[in-house]
């Protein structure tokens, strides 16, 4: 019986053995698993990290680039003991999408890991976030009187003293101090931070005044009711006049001045210019009498823009003149439409009485008379005072989304996922 006994002790202890064998095998299988899983996810990660510093990398190289379109090259670039490749797509303007790969290498094993990022510019700068934007550099006063309305945010640098009925309203004027006089009133004000000028590259623009560089073979005077498309073509002449029948686009007319005139353009009595047309001139653009314009109105210019008479500019038009002395004039009760554009980064822009912008001002010098309104936002170096039932409404949904010539400071991400 003690035999036995022994006999069975001795068979499980074998077995005991056994299992405790099996148990460390598969103990040390799965460790050895847990280990390897622990590398290859080790070396993922690194591969993800030089991927983001690619994308850290890139995103530095495209600000303060004013135009993805031509963004900067695709590269593969070393980092850390790796290296990341940058890639784009849907290379537009104010908006591009790139991707940061990846790749590091561990004996014969590479890891990879890919980020694609979707960014768009900032848009327009901040000073465009309020109704008016007046840097005022020699520090005078700005008066606000007779009924003066202002709505939305302010910005003047220096004093503003505000009279007879003038008001403020949904929104803070900032200034350097403001006093009120005979029933004034204002809703908030805060000390003016110092002035931040937006940053203005005038490139794009002397681009197309180059053109007038071109010679002409003599001056055109449209003074026939014939209707004229222009069929996505430049014409050069050396001075241009219209006064009746219609001039259709797509097109571009250039006035050069060359080898003779002034390189004026001149739209009088019935003379009518249809949708999208480009005006680009040496000398001054009047527009008078009973003339009219399409939408989408582009009109560039080393001289004068003149709107006589309230000879209205319809929506998403851009008006440009490089001119350093009086720039934009826009005469009594002309209505400019919405998401237009007023650029007169050098001289004066003026606005006649009873007229009406729905729109962006950028000038060095603002003058209005009473009764102009402004929907949208006006920034400018210096300004007069503003009289007579004028109004300042900060209008958002007026301004165009993109203007050439503002150097974007800033973009936003809007969107970022992992590529597998």
């Amino acid at each position: 019986m003690h035999s036995i006994k022994q006999g069975f002790t001795f068979i499980a202890a074998i077995f005991i053995v056994l299992v405790i064998t099996l148990l460390a095998i598969t103990t040390s299988t799965f460790i050895s698993s847990d280990a390897v899983i622990a590398v290859k996810n080790y070396h993922s990660q690194d591969a993800f990290y030089i991927a983001s510093a690619g994308v850290e990398y890139y995103l530095k190289q495209l600000d303060g680039d004013d135009d993805w379109s031509s963004p900067p090259s695709q590269e593969t670039k070393t980092f850390s003991d790796g290296v990341f490749t940058i890639t784009t797509t849907d290379e537009q303007k104010n908006r591009i999408t790139f991707t940061s790969t990846g790749l590091i290498t561990v004996g014969a094993t590479t890891y990879q890991r890919g980020i694609r990022v979707e960014i768009k510019g900032g848009g327009l700068p901040t000073a465009f976030d309020y109704g008016g934007y007046i840097a005022n550099p020699g520090g005078e006063t700005l008066n606000l009187r007779d009924q003066v309305h202002v709505q939305g945010d302010f910005y003047y640098n220096g004093p503003i003293n505000m009279y007879n009925g003038a008001d403020q309203t949904d929104g803070i004027i900032y200034s350097e101090s403001i006093q009120i006089f005979d029933q004034a009133t204002y809703v908030s004000w805060e000390s003016a931070p110092e002035a931040e000028m937006p940053e203005w590259n005038n490139s794009y623009y002397d681009d197309i005044l180059s053109m007038t560089s071109s010679t002409a073979a003599g001056a055109l005077n449209k003074s026939t009711s014939a209707t004229w498309n222009l069929d996505g073509g430049t014409y050069y002449y050396t001075d241009i006049t219209i006064s009746k029948g219609e001039v259709n686009g797509p097109g571009t007319l250039v006035a050069t001045g060359n080898p003779s005139g002034n390189g004026d353009i001149n739209m009088i009595d019935t003379g009518k210019i249809g949708s999208n047309v480009r005006l680009i001139a040496k000398g001054d653009v009047t527009f008078s009498n009973a003339t009219s314009f399409g939408a989408n109105l582009e009109v560039y210019a080393y001289g004068r823009f003149i709107d006589n008479n309230g000879r209205d500019i319809q929506e998403n038009s851009v008006i440009y003149s490089k001119s350093s002395g009086e720039a934009i004039y826009l005469g009594d009760n002309t209505e400019v439409g919405s998401n237009t554009t007023l650029l007169a980064p050098y001289g004066k822009f003026e606005g006649g009485s009873g007229t009406k912008v729905y729109g962006l001002i950028y000038s060095n010098t603002t003058e209005v008379s009473g009764s102009f309104a402004l929907y949208g936002a006006v920034v400018c170096y210096e300004s007069g005072d503003f009289l007579n039932q004028t109004w300042i409404e900060y209008s958002p949904a007026y301004l165009a989304p993109d203007i050439e010539g503002f150097v974007s400071t800033s973009f936003e991400v809007s969107s970022w996922d992992e590529v597998y």
